[in-house]
C-alpha cells in the first residue's frame, strides 16, 4: 500500500508539471496566466492527501519558476502556490469536514467559499505582493494583476477540482489510498451508465457550442456574448437529467473544450510572448462557463 501511495504521489507531481505547461499557453504577463490548471490539481491533491498535496504544488512551482520569469533565489516566489491549496484544505476539509465528492448543497457552498473565493484570492494577493516586493511588478498594475491572477486560478479550480474529486475519489478509496469516511453516497455513475445516448448528445452539443462561441470572438462582442449564452443548454440539461455531478462534469468539459479550441484557432501561440487574445474576452468566455458550474 505504501508503494502504491508513492507511485500515486509521483504521478500527482507529474500532473502538476504538465498543468504548469498548459498554463504557460495562456500567459498574459510573465508570471500570470488567465487559465492556471495547477490550482485545481493542487487543491484536489490536498483534499485527498492533506498538506503533502500543497508541498507537491510548491515543488512543482519552484521547479517551473524559470518558465514564469523567476530565476535564482527569485524562484522561491513559487512557494506562494502552497498557500492556495492549504487555505482551501483548512477551510473545507479541516474546519467543515467537507465531502470529497461534494455531496449536498452545504458541501457545494463550502467548496465555493473555500476554494475559488478564499483560497484563490489569498493566493493572488500573496503572489502579486511577492512579485511587487521583488521589483518585478510596478505599483500601477497591482490591482489588475491581482484580478487576472485570481480569475485564472478560480476558473481553473472550478473546472478541474470538482471533476477530479468526483471521478477519482471512488478509485482512490477502492485502492485504499484514502480512507472511506462517507458511508452513503449517491451512485451517480450507475445513473449515467443507463443513459448513454443522452450523454452522447450532450457531448456533441457542448462541442459544437464551444466551437461556435470561440469562432465568434472574431466577430463583434455582441455576437460573442449572445452565442456564449448557448452554453447554458447542455449544462442545464445535464444537471436536470444527471444531477449536480452531470452538470459539474459538463461545465468543466465546456471550459476545457473552449480552451482547446482557442489553441486550434491560434496555432502560432507557442512562439508568441503572450496569448494572442484580449484578456477580457478569454476571461469573459470562461467565466460564463465557470459561473454556470457554480450555479449547479
Amino acid at each position: 500500500m505504501l508503494r502504491n501511495r508513492w507511485i500515486v504521489l509521483l504521478l500527482a507531481l507529474l500532473a502538476l508539471f504538465l498543468s504548469h505547461g498548459m498554463a504557460l499557453f495562456y500567459r498574459v504577463q510573465p508570471a500570470v496566466s488567465l487559465w492556471f490548471p495547477p490550482s485545481g490539481v493542487a487543491i484536489a491533491l490536498t483534499f485527498w492527501f492533506g498538506p503533502i498535496g500543497a508541498i507537491l504544488a510548491g515543488i512543482a512551482s519552484v521547479t517551473m519558476a524559470p518558465f514564469w520569469g523567476n530565476d535564482g533565489w527569485n524562484r522561491l516566489v513559487g512557494l506562494t502556490d502552497v498557500i492556495e491549496p492549504l487555505v482551501a484544505w483548512f477551510i473545507y476539509r479541516y474546519c467543515f469536514q467537507g465531502s470529497l465528492t461534494l455531496q449536498g448543497l452545504r458541501n457545494t457552498i463550502t467548496f465555493i467559499v473555500s476554494a475559488p473565493l478564499a483560497a484563490c484570492t489569498t493566493s493572488a494577493i500573496a503572489g502579486t505582493s511577492a512579485l511587487f516586493a521583488l521589483g518585478k511588478l510596478p505599483e500601477a498594475s497591482l490591482s489588475a494583476t491581482i484580478a487576472h491572477w485570481w480569475l485564472g486560478n478560480a476558473i481553473a479550480t472550478m473546472a478541474i477540482a470538482p471533476p477530479m474529486l468526483l471521478l477519482l475519489t471512488p478509485l482512490l478509496r477502492q485502492w485504499r489510498l484514502i480512507p472511506v469516511t462517507e458511508q452513503s453516497e449517491t451512485n451517480h455513475f450507475q445513473l449515467i451508465a443507463t443513459r448513454s445516448s443522452e450523454i452522447v448528445l450532450i457531448v456533441i452539443f457542448s462541442t459544437y457550442i464551444a466551437w461556435f462561441t470561440v469562432q465568434a470572438t472574431q466577430e463583434t462582442n455582441f455576437v460573442f456574448e449572445q452565442l456564449s449564452l448557448l452554453s447554458f443548454i447542455p449544462i442545464v440539461w445535464a444537471a436536470i437529467r444527471f444531477g449536480a455531478t452531470g452538470g459539474m462534469l459538463t461545465a468543466s468539459f465546456c471550459v476545457l473544450l473552449t480552451l482547446f479550441y482557442y489553441l486550434l484557432l491560434n496555432p502560432n501561440f507557442i512562439s508568441l510572448p503572450r496569448f494572442p487574445l484580449a484578456a477580457d474576452i478569454l476571461q469573459t468566455h470562461n467565466f460564463t462557463r465557470a459561473s454556470r458550474l457554480r450555479l449547479i
